[in-house]
């Protein structure tokens, strides 16, 4: 391939990783994936992403609190003041580390008290503003006031990445006009996928990046193992395969993509 693949959502810093994480990282430079961005969801990762970086070359650092940390006693006793607790903490470790981007942040049917959700939401989207860092989303469930709360506060200049789509051609035009990019995982290779990948041969290019989520939702032929950024490469052949476009021209696209959002956060 012409360009790195880049994968922009792996939690390589998950416990399951602990025994062979130098092995990962080397199997995934082996298949092209030579940039890896390590994604957060809870004040545990603060410390756990940052000593994972310098164990995996190529990789980046995100940090977020996922909707879901959200469940606690504390959420449910006082939600207002867990998502301002969880808000000043994010921002406290993000300024004196300065992360390539925030997330894993967003809005989840199965989280916590919706005032505190939409508080910590909204907290961690304006430190990605400050920061002039790309947002890394979750939803589930919850895409009407995810989108409406875009709207009304604002991506950061550089932009966000909607991670996992797996959703309708309005959602995807709702999000590629606000400036949201398509995270594309092992969703597309699934067989059952025909709707989504109809979608995406559709899609401007510069609108997309792809992922892993490993160590979840690993690719044919893959499905039921513990994924990893290796496994990338069945993604990217997909994303290929249902454009019908070079794999040079594609992997030139996606690095250019994420070339500026995440490189270019630290000038």
């Amino acid at each position: 391939m012409a360009a790195p693949l880049w994968d922009t959502h792996t939690h390589l810093q998950d416990e399951s990783f602990a025994g062979d994480l130098a092995e990962v990282a080397a199997r995934a430079r082996d298949r092209g994936v030579e940039r890896m961005v390590l994604v957060g969801v809870d004040e545990r990762d603060f410390a756990r992403i940052p000593a994972t970086a310098e164990r995996v070359p190529g990789s980046i650092a995100a940090l977020g609190i996922h909707p879901l940390r959200l469940r606690g006693d504390d959420a449910r006793a006082d939600p207002a003041a867990a998502a301002a607790r969880l808000g000043e903490a994010i921002g406290e470790v993000a300024r004196r580390m300065r992360p390539a981007a925030i997330g894993e942040i967003g809005l989840d049917a199965e989280a916590g008290p919706d005032d505190a959700q939409v508080r910590l939401f909204r907290l961690q989207l304006a430190l990605a503003r400050e920061l002039d860092v790309p947002a890394l989303f979750h939803c589930r469930r919850r895409f009407g006031e995810l989108a409406a709360i875009v709207r009304r506060d604002g991506l950061p200049r550089r932009g966000a990445i909607y991670h996992a789509f797996s959703g309708s051609r309005e959602m995807a035009a709702e999000l590629i006009a606000l400036g949201v990019r398509l995270g594309l995982g092992g969703a597309l290779t699934y067989g059952n996928a025909v709707r989504l990948r109809d979608l995406v041969a559709e899609l401007p290019l510069a609108a997309l990046v792809i992922e892993t989520d490993c160590p979840d939702l690993a690719p044919e032929p893959h499905r039921g193992e513990r994924n990893e950024p290796a496994y990338l490469v069945e993604v990217f052949a997909a994303l290929c395969r249902v454009r019908a476009e070079d794999e040079d021209a594609v992997a030139a696209a996606l690095a250019r993509t994420c070339e500026a959002m995440f490189e270019a956060a630290h000038e």
